[in-house]
């Protein structure tokens, strides 16, 4: 009779394990070996659950056992003691591996205000086949991204997350703020070895992250990873605007905290309307971001949210080539043709009053970022 236990009660388990063991500790691991072999009773990942199982395998994937059996559902792990020499070995019992994460090329980060497009491209991004990212699993357990690979191995959703767990270790009380000065030692150590170790374990070249805070973090970003590329994700700012505003209301609602880049001064903005504290948020990211871009040149990519969206695969290519990431067929039959701008809702939403007012206080830096209606996308 077999017994199922969720992904998520491995902590469970490896404690029966030990309860189990001669002296309370597991025994010694044994090298993982890169085929299957005949275990006794031994544990199986399916359909996204740790079965006990004492089905026996043969060297050959073969199943002797009347339980039926996918070779192509293991997670590679044979039981629970592998499970724990896996996760317990040299390299992880400092949990990031002490390297310089040397293997890293060109990290690519993507920033932008929130409700500017940045998590529809993370999530197109994250298709491409050389590419590693950050999911649910790591946002869990930052500092152990074996333990997080293993659990997506075994059915934890693995799709781009923002984690924010991983990128607010190092911030301050204050705000988002972060600069190259409070770059330490350990800080790029810890960075650079969890990425090194998230393609490590992915198979992966380039590794692409996304969160808005982010934004106000570039020469801290780029005091660790100095080669790292920035795509400065840019929307219409009335439509970030509007749909910031919903998120917030929304959020009010909840009695949640605050939405939104936490910019030098953002207590301040906590007594305004939304749309204008919505409004200063945008001005000083983007900002800050066209700063940005005079200062790192080429190493700050634009990208459209309205081009995204009126030609996604046009857009996407040349996007690729800009980051040097090689355009494959494969990879563009994952692109969606039929995405849709929600600029028009500002339209709907925002009181034009407030709209001006708004306007008023950086008439040149948001008209720059308005969609002229020559260059809306056809009706789909």
């Amino acid at each position: 009779m077999k017994r199922m236990i969720p992904p998520t009660s491995l902590l469970a388990v490896v404690l029966a394990v030990l309860a189990t063991s001669p002296g309370g500790a597991p025994a010694a691991p044994e090298p993982l070996a890169e085929e299957l072999r005949p275990r006794e009773p031994r544990v199986e990942v399916r359909e996204g659950w740790l079965l006990g199982s004492s089905a026996l395998v043969t060297e050959g994937g073969e199943v002797v056992s009347t339980s039926a059996f996918v070779p192509e559902g293991w997670c590679g792990l044979l039981d629970v003691r592998d499970a724990l020499g896996y996760l317990s070995s040299p390299m992880e019992s400092s949990r990031i591996p002490q390297d310089d994460g040397l293997s890293i090329v060109k990290p690519i980060f993507i920033v932008g205000p929130h409700r500017s497009g940045t998590t529809l491209l993370y999530k197109l991004l994250g298709r491409h086949p050389q590419v590693g990212y950050l999911n649910r699993a790591n946002k869990r357990f930052p500092a152990w991204p074996r333990l997080a690979h293993l659990l997506t191995r075994m059915g934890s959703r693995d799709a781009p997350m923002e984690a924010q767990a991983v990128w607010d270790r190092a911030r301050g009380p204050q705000d988002d703020v972060l600069t190259a000065d409070q770059v330490t030692p350990e800080v790029r150590r810890f960075y650079r070895g969890l990425v090194s170790r998230v393609l490590d374990l992915r198979g992966a070249k380039r590794f692409v992250a996304k969160y808005p805070r982010l934004s106000v973090r570039l020469g801290w970003l780029d005091a660790i990873f100095p080669d790292a590329i920035f795509i400065h994700m840019a929307r219409d700012w009335r439509a970030v605007v509007h749909s910031t505003v919903v998120r917030r209301v929304k959020r009010e609602k909840r009695q949640g905290g605050w939405f939104g880049v936490r910019v030098p001064g953002w207590r301040d903005l906590q007594g305004l309307p939304h749309e204008l504290a919505s409004a200063r948020i945008y001005r000083h990211v983007t900002e800050v971001l066209e700063q940005a871009a005079r200062d790192l040149g080429p190493r700050v990519v634009r990208a459209s949210y309205e081009e995204l969206c009126s030609r996604p695969v046009e857009s996407l290519r040349s996007l690729a080539e800009r980051l040097e990431l090689a355009w494959s067929p494969e990879f563009e039959t994952t692109i969606p043709r039929d995405l849709r701008s929600a600029n028009f809702k500002w339209r709907e939403g925002l009181d034009p009053e407030k709209l001006e007012r708004c306007r008023a206080e950086a008439p040149d830096l948001f008209s720059r970022y308005e969609e002229k209606e020559s260059e809306k996308a056809p009706a789909r």
